[in-house]
């Protein structure tokens, strides 16, 4: 039963490949898909990029609030930054060192499930699982890009750093290490990166395999991070800025690799590329609320 199964996967892989026309000279190939295509994907790719923003941003935010409140040290959360309404003598070592390594450290345990669920639901052909992609991505980068941005410049984790005496060297260390694992979490995460392409495509040429990448994934990154910049005016942060850059870290070694991987073959069902307005609808909206409600700040006392 199993060999059976086994040969008629391979038949119908094979019927796949003549129909294509993947046997044939490279004359008769079919066409570069057109260049509206990849932008309809660029679409979409960013309006899930936002959403996830908005996700990640909360958890991130409200972990640190709550680990504040559990010191009685009141917070501020807006649309930019918190605030810490408390005077420097309020501070206790305990209290630096939990409440600006929670963030972190639950961005690491988002990121860990997320990439469980991505791989559970990545055979599935509709546009949400792009939007759980995103939050690994971004949680990867919130956890291990603010190490490396907080060692580096003494803030956000790099209280923690200071408050357990770490020497420079020690510090450095922590910074490439971080910085490495963002690029092991781009290297190893490649393929799953690709297979999102099966929203798309019946199959992705390998010839394909970098400009896909790059209009789902680099391009959206760049100008969702524009349009963050500006949703947040005039209060976003230098720190975040940096911290947002690092994704770059985890992108570029997916398009460096993925340009060197083979065919991808998912099936054989019709697709149709096109914008998915209700998540784009829903994404605008969010973005909205996302400023207005944190315009005045979000308080959490305890």
């Amino acid at each position: 039963m199993a060999q059976g199964g086994y040969l008629y996967r391979v038949k119908r892989k094979v019927t796949f490949l003549m129909r294509r026309g993947s046997f044939y000279p490279s004359s008769r190939r079919k066409d570069i898909p057109e260049r509206t295509v990849f932008h309809k994907i660029f679409v979409n790719s960013l309006f899930a990029f936002l959403l996830a923003y908005v996700f990640v941003y909360l958890v991130f935010n409200l972990t640190i609030l709550l680990s504040a409140a559990a010191f009685n040290i009141p917070t501020l959360l807006s649309y930019a930054e918190i605030s810490y309404i408390v005077k420097g003598t309020g501070w206790t070592s305990d209290a630096v060192k939990i409440i600006f390594s929670s963030g972190p450290f639950i961005m690491l345990l988002l990121g860990t499930v997320m990439l469980f669920l991505y791989q559970y639901v990545s055979h599935e052909t509709g546009i949400l699982k792009l939007v759980v992609l995103w939050i690994y991505s971004l949680s990867i980068v919130q956890c291990l890009g603010e190490i490396t941005v907080g060692s580096l410049l003494g803030e956000g984790f790099g209280y923690v750093l200071m408050y357990m005496y770490v020497n420079d060297t020690m510090v450095l260390v922590i910074t490439v290490l971080a910085l490495c694992g963002m690029v092991a979490a781009g290297v190893l995460s490649t393929r799953q990166y690709l297979v999102s392409a099966n929203s798309y495509f019946n199959d992705l040429p390998h010839r394909l395999n970098r400009k896909f990448l790059v209009f789902q994934f680099l391009f959206p990154f760049v100008a969702g991070n524009i349009i963050i910049y500006l949703v947040k005016l005039p209060g976003i942060t230098l720190y975040e800025l940096f911290v947002n850059a690092t994704m770059v870290f985890v992108l570029l070694p997916v398009i460096i690799r993925g340009g060197t991987m083979a065919d991808f073959y998912f099936d054989e069902e019709p697709r149709q590329v096109k914008l998915v307005f209700p998540m784009i609808l829903a994404s605008i909206i969010v973005l909205i609320l996302f400023r207005l409600v944190l315009n005045s700040g979000l308080r959490i006392l305890m």
